[in-house]
């Protein structure tokens, strides 16, 4: 399962240089509250 989201998150989040180590941080922090206030579930 950590596969499957790690993929997501390089597809939907990640599809580009990111400058650097603290925006890099936030950018995850925002795709990850995104996509658990949208219920996104692994089946």
């Amino acid at each position: 399962m950590a596969e499957i989201e790690l993929s997501v998150l390089n597809r939907q989040c990640l599809d580009r240089r990111i400058p650097d180590k603290q925006l890099l941080i936030q950018e995850i922090s925002a795709w990850e509250n995104r996509r658990n206030s949208l219920s996104c579930k692994v089946n």
